[in-house]
């Protein structure tokens, strides 16, 4: 995989986001969650849609209306041990490269932020999390809503991303001496953030589309919607959905039966 290189895709965005709801949802980056369904082998990308709260969560409520929320993404590998599959085990994968887009179904309820005039590639939206390593993620700059993106299908007919949202990242590392971090198994490393204002209530589904991960050779680590060469395991976010609700447990008694002492 080249530092440079963009990966086209070619799924439509129902395509997309029908893959992403197929996923089961992914690892927590702390231990304190419940358990949680990951890939057996090669890496993985998440949103995570409640940036306070523990772990990473794919379902939120939306906030107001006005009001913004950001939504982070992860790459992480499967704790050990690894089955070996369609991807490789990674005792260690460095990331060294990124290249992703950030799908939303429906720019009515919630839409990317522009960025403010004049910020830096690295501080845009999306917000490059500057993880360990010599990164540039420019050319091509950071785009909120990437209107070159083509995931209704039409050939880019559709001029202005009309009903989604499309939020481009690709940063790499220029410096060989200087390169991305390595995750470990059970770990992950945020790569961005991606800010929205909240339109109107109602839900919206967000993926991953276009990811790419490489390390510092230029090889690739991983790839999803569409699969370049390496197949990751991508999960997406829905906000205002609702988290699961506990179901409560009745306490029970039981009769004891009294005894009679001698």
């Amino acid at each position: 995989m080249s530092r440079h290189r963009i990966w086209l895709g070619t799924l439509t965005l129902g395509a997309i986001l029908a893959v992403t709801v197929a996923v089961p949802r992914l690892l927590s980056p702390t231990p304190t969650n419940a358990a949680v369904t990951i890939p057996a082998n090669g890496i993985y990308l998440a949103l995570d849609c409640d940036v306070v709260a523990a772990g990473i969560q794919d379902a939120c409520p939306s906030p107001a209306n006005g009001l913004t929320i950001d939504v982070d993404v992860y790459v992480g590998v499967p704790p050990l041990p690894c089955t070996p599959g369609v991807s490789p085990c990674y005792a260690s994968a460095n990331v060294s490269a990124i290249n992703l887009h950030v799908v939303t179904n429906d720019d009515t309820k919630i839409t990317a932020l522009p960025p403010a005039v004049g910020v830096a590639a690295n501080n845009s939206n999306p917000d490059f999390a500057d993880p360990v390593g010599a990164w540039s993620c420019s050319p091509p700059a950071p785009d909120y809503d990437d209107l070159n993106a083509d995931f209704l299908g039409d050939g880019g007919a559709t001029v202005g991303n009309t009903g989604y949202d499309a939020s481009m990242l690709v940063c790499f590392v220029g410096d060989a001496s200087s390169p991305g971090p390595s995750v470990t198994p059970g770990n992950v490393v945020k790569l961005a953030t991606v800010r929205y204002s909240v339109l109107a209530q109602g839900t919206t589904t967000l993926a991953l589309a276009n990811a790419g991960i490489g390390d510092i050779d230029g090889n690739e680590i991983g790839s999803c919607n569409p699969v370049s060469g390496v197949a990751a395991v991508c999960s997406g976010a829905t906000i205002g959905a609702a988290a699961p609700t506990p179901t409560p447990v009745t306490p029970t008694s039981t009769p004891v039966t009294p005894t009679s002492t001698p």
